[in-house]
């Protein structure tokens, strides 16, 4: 089972990684469409990670 403390660091290291898209992103417009395509690889991570932690509580 997943504990709080790893979420913790997932979760930042997706800020982290987001604020750099977001620099990228104000240099270089065509990165918009990877920022976009991160936003929903990182989504579809964060509901693995929730839907495991669902199915082990059940």
């Amino acid at each position: 089972m997943y504990e709080n403390s790893g979420l913790k660091i997932h979760d930042q290291r997706i800020r982290y990684v987001s604020q750099d898209y977001v620099i990228l992103f104000r240099k270089n417009s065509s990165v918009g469409l990877h920022f976009i395509i991160f936003c929903i690889h990182s989504i579809f991570i964060e509901l693995q990670v929730v839907s495991t932690i669902l199915y082990e509580m059940l």
